[in-house]
Parts: structure tokens; sequence; C-alpha cells
């Protein structure tokens, strides 16, 4: 099934770190820079759409220090 989106109509769902800064800087530059790198406007009806991110370990208290690694486990 084809689905038409819009970038103002997609939401993230960080579960119980609803509340870290760096997922949320994370989902924003996701969305921006990788999936709507250009302006972009619907040409039908947009539905609504989630995307939902399990994390595992505690929200980080900054970016990735020298050697560490951005990958999910």
């Amino acid at each position: 099934m084809n689905r038409t989106l819009n970038p103002e109509k997609i939401g993230f769902d960080l579960g119980a770190k609803k509340n870290c800064d760096v997922l949320w800087m994370n989902a924003e530059n996701y969305l921006n820079k990788w999936m709507f790198p250009f302006p972009v406007a619907a040409k039908r009806n947009a539905e609504d759409f989630v995307i939902t991110v399990k994390v595992a370990s505690e929200c980080p208290k900054g970016p990735p220090q020298h050697g560490e690694s951005e990958e999910c486990e």
C-alpha cells in the first residue's frame, strides 16, 4: 500500500524516553535532513504517521564521544 507522507504529519513516539532532548534532536535531524531534505508539500491528504523509537539505555547526556558508536544494538 502506498501512503502520502507530509513532514508536518509525521510524529515520533519515544515512549518512556519522551523527555530526552538528545533523542528529540536526533529525531528532528532525521526527519529534516534524511527523510525530507528539501521543502515538500503533499499533493493529496496525508495520513498521520508515527515512528516508534525504543531505546534500551538511559538518555544520553550529550553527543557520542570520540570512539563511541551511534549504532543501535
